[in-house]
């Protein structure tokens, strides 16, 4: 069965959209609602600033709770306050706290997180634009920020902290840094009544490995087997100043085995709060492909290709002209590899309460050991046998290298209180005849 690449997307379009919802795992966490409550327990990961869903242990059925009635979250060393933005409850990262406290929104991917400065009543957004401005026919970028202008406004008021240096730019580690600053020259002034407090800003969930035994087939004949059916598939008119043709037509050859057998064994890191992860997987794959050769046709082209062995040992070639002797070919290529490789990966995650889908890509490089022979048998319509073709008539072995390009999508159920999982995953490898694999995945 032979996989055209559009069939391939297409399964795995159907695999990663059969299902999508938000998650990674269930994550320890203390929730603080809006009534003041403190509740222990674990949020799935996948916490934004429309809902939690929490339980308060493993056997407990997880609920929902809306951003309104909580007050705060915290999990993996990260706080989280509610607060309300351009009239939305929503959830936003502290990352500093004190008498000034500093918050960000985190943003999806490609898209610019961003900052807000709390003191007392005041509640400002750090700002940083840029935008193309047309003067005098001239197009320039216009900057506008204000973030100097805001923490000399609300933080002035501690002499030690405004005569000391300021990290002017527009970042995360610098506004820590003066946030924390100025907590702390307050706190000197007033140890008993003001701390600082810093959260973690990025938490890495645990390395997970795993390992993937599977079973698969190749989406196109490798490049030997495409070589032998054109050989023996032909049609050309004039060619090389010599006057003839070939007329060499396919007469049911088909495929005959096409299966392979990979095992594969790597790594994968991400962080709280974050679908996505990065990893490295070392594979080794065995291949076995058989393809019948079936064909029969004219030729009148000189020189002749077709030398065969007959059943004394003694090499002979088709002497044209035979247009009234039709020759038949009857045989297979076989092809057995080996692949060896590694790949680096990029994924993203969809899950439920118990289980989780994702979708991959990659690339990487790997090493191909093969052995490749086709035997084929030579008749004349109207004389019988006559031999074994030459060509590649004995095994021959070569190995070579090359870059891989992966696409992978994937299901696993928690287990052990989602600290492992056990699940199914497609695989497609560009590298070696365009490779589809079907895996069984396990990941500690």
């Amino acid at each position: 069965m032979i996989f055209s690449f559009r069939t391939l997307v297409s399964l795995l379009l159907i695999i990663a959209l059969s299902d999508i919802t938000h998650a990674q795992s269930f994550l320890p966490a203390k929730l603080i609602t809006s009534k003041g409550d403190t509740l222990s327990g674990y949020v799935r990961a996948d916490y934004d600033q429309s809902f939690v869903r929490f339980r308060n242990s493993w056997t407990t059925k997880p609920i929902n709770y809306d951003i309104p009635a909580l007050n705060g979250l915290v999990t993996m060393g990260m706080a989280y306050e509610r607060k309300v933005l351009d009239g939305k409850n929503i959830l936003m990262q502290k990352l500093v706290s004190g008498p000034a406290s500093l918050f960000v929104l985190r943003r999806k991917q490609f898209r610019k997180d961003r900052f807000f400065l709390e003191k007392g009543t005041d509640f400002v957004e750090l700002i940083h634009e840029s935008s193309e401005k047309m003067a005098r026919g001239r197009r320039y970028i216009e900057t506008y920020q204000n973030h100097l202008a805001v923490f000399t406004k609300l933080l002035g008021d501690c002499n030690e902290f405004t005569n000391q240096p300021w990290p002017t730019g527009f970042t995360e580690k610098a506004f820590v840094m003066l946030v924390s600053a100025y907590n702390q020259c307050i706190q000197r002034e007033n140890p008993s009544l003001f701390k600082n407090t810093l959260y973690s800003a990025n938490k890495l969930l645990p390395v997970r490995w795993f390992i993937n035994v599977g079973a698969g087939l190749l989406g196109a004949p490798s490049g030997n087997v495409k070589s032998s059916l054109d050989h023996y598939q032909w049609k050309m008119g004039v060619a090389g100043g010599h006057a003839g043709y070939v007329s060499l037509d396919d007469k049911g050859s088909r495929a005959l085995t096409n299966r392979l057998f990979t095992t594969s064994f790597g790594f994968e890191q991400g962080q709280c709060g974050n679908a996505a992860t990065w990893g490295f997987l070392a594979s080794y794959s065995t291949i076995m492909y058989k393809h019948s050769i079936q064909s029969q046709g004219t030729y009148t082209y000189d020189p002749n290709p077709y030398l065969f062995t007959n059943s004394s040992g003694d090499v002979h070639e088709l002497a044209p002209p035979l247009e009234n002797q039709p020759l038949v070919f009857e045989g297979q290529a076989e092809e057995k590899a080996s692949v060896i490789q590694a790949d680096f990966f990029l994924r993203h995650y969809w899950t439920l309460d118990h289980s989780r889908l994702y979708l991959g890509t990659g690339i990487g490089y790997g090493i191909i050991s093969s052995s490749f022979w086709a035997p084929v048998k030579v008749y004349f319509a109207n004389a019988g046998y006559q031999g074994i073709a030459v060509q590649n008539s004995e095994p021959v072995t070569a190995a070579r290298s090359g870059l891989d390009f992966l696409v992978q999508a994937g299901w696993s159920h928690f287990i052990y209180n989602g600290g492992k999982s056990i699940g199914l995953s497609i695989q497609y490898n560009s590298l070696q005849s365009h490779r589809l694999s079907l895996s069984l995945n396990y990941s500690f």
